[in-house]
């Protein structure tokens, strides 16, 4: 079965307006992530810094002092690689910083050493990785509305577009063959106008060589009618006689 132009235009239209969209949706949940990664990962560094800074001055850290000020952070002290105090569940070792997979939790973790210190504090990433799930579910949920909301539009505005092309359609199908004086309607300037005007200037050309045609056969007759009422007199004359 073939499609229709307008049908075409439609599926062409919603396919890469799909695209976009799904690219727009992707761009978006991936820089709303790592934004909040970087938040995550942000607010780390004033608890290690207060951490940090009862090393500095000679003191035992207080973790849950620490831990007061940002209660989404976990803290783990090592001395000479020895836990020293934790205020996670479990005692997290880390190196550096960045995002690790433990206890089937997602952290985001930083860690600073100082002599015989070590410091790691932690994020769970759950409540997190929970509001991305929301959000995947809710983009997923739009995607389909709005594509076929777009295919939509798209088939009304080519419905639209091609109306002037119906019309030039009916308008021929009146054109006979016996009346060559019936001419398109110009409707405007555009692509269908100026086709418009050059189905009418072939129409112009056609009347002008049935014009001359029929001025031909009219010439031809009246030049053979002389001749030919000779030869039927010498033919009745020679019939007449035995």
């Amino acid at each position: 079965m073939r499609l229709s132009h307008r049908l075409r235009l439609t599926i062409a239209t919603a396919g890469v307006s799909g695209l976009l969209v799904a690219m727009v949706f992707v761009g978006t949940y991936k820089l709303v992530e790592g934004s909040d990664v970087r938040a995550a990962e942000d607010a780390l560094v004033p608890v290690l810094n207060q951490v940090m800074h009862d090393i500095n001055k000679g003191r035992p850290p207080d973790l849950r002092e620490a831990q007061e000020s940002d209660p989404r952070v976990v803290t783990t002290a090592f001395h000479d690689g020895l836990v020293y105090a934790s205020t996670a569940s479990a005692p997290l070792d880390m190196q550096g910083a960045g995002l690790a997979r433990l206890h089937g939790a997602t952290y985001a973790f930083r860690s600073l050493e100082l002599n015989q210190w070590k410091v790691v504090a932690a994020m769970s990433l759950g409540p997190l990785e929970a509001s991305l799930t929301r959000m995947r579910m809710l983009l997923g949920l739009l995607f389909l509305p709005i594509v076929g909301l777009i295919g939509g539009a798209s088939f009304l505005a080519a419905r639209f577009t091609f109306k002037p092309l119906a019309s030039l359609a009916d308008q021929a199908s009146a054109i006979s063959g016996t009346d060559l004086t019936m001419r398109l309607a110009v409707q405007d300037d555009a692509e269908f106008g100026a086709l418009s005007k050059q189905l009418n200037a072939l129409l112009d050309r056609i009347q002008v060589g049935t014009i001359k045609q029929e001025q031909f056969v009219g010439d031809a007759a009246h030049e053979l009618r002389t001749p030919l009422a000779v030869l039927q007199g010498i033919l009745e004359t020679t019939l007449s006689k035995p």
